[in-house]
């Protein structure tokens, strides 16, 4: 079991490691990988297609955090899907999407609890106030995905 993060946010300020530190808070003992932080700002295709080359090659049970959100703030909605081996985590703009078309039988859940969120979310951070904590629940194994939310 591993957590992995895929963002725009670059690595010269401290966003990254406060995702990190919020997911090794709260599921502490798994491994955090950074698959990249260089996809382009707010580039949603780069991020699809960099995860659709790369997630079906983790060990089973691996939790992906994807956050490349030009829409933060707004009410788009906050996603789990699955394919029965990775799970991920990300917003509901089509991150997943080159992931999703190589599936035999994805499922998606619309996180419709905020149980596992820091209290009093910003609407400006996002990845580490909600992604980073509901991944590190997903990844600890206090609760699967079909319990978040209804199936889409």
């Amino acid at each position: 079991m591993l957590c992995t993060l895929l963002t725009d946010f670059g690595e010269v300020d401290g966003y990254v490691a406060a995702m990190k530190g919020v997911i090794a808070s709260r599921a502490p003992g798994i491994p955090i990988l950074d698959l990249s932080h260089q996809i382009p700002p707010q580039d949603v295709h780069s991020g699809s297609y960099f995860w659709g080359m790369a997630l079906d090659t983790f060990p089973a049970g691996s939790v992906h955090v994807g956050v490349i959100d030009p829409g933060v703030g707004t009410e788009r909605a906050v996603c789990v899907a699955t394919n029965g081996s990775q799970i991920l985590v990300c917003p509901d703009n089509g991150l997943m999407s080159h992931w999703w078309r190589k599936q035999d039988a994805p499922k998606a859940f619309r996180v419709e609890t905020s149980e596992f969120w820091l209290s009093d979310p910003s609407n400006t951070f996002h990845g580490r106030d909600i992604f980073a904590p509901t991944a590190a629940a997903l990844a600890a194994g206090r609760v699967r995905p079909e319990d978040l939310g209804a199936e889409w």
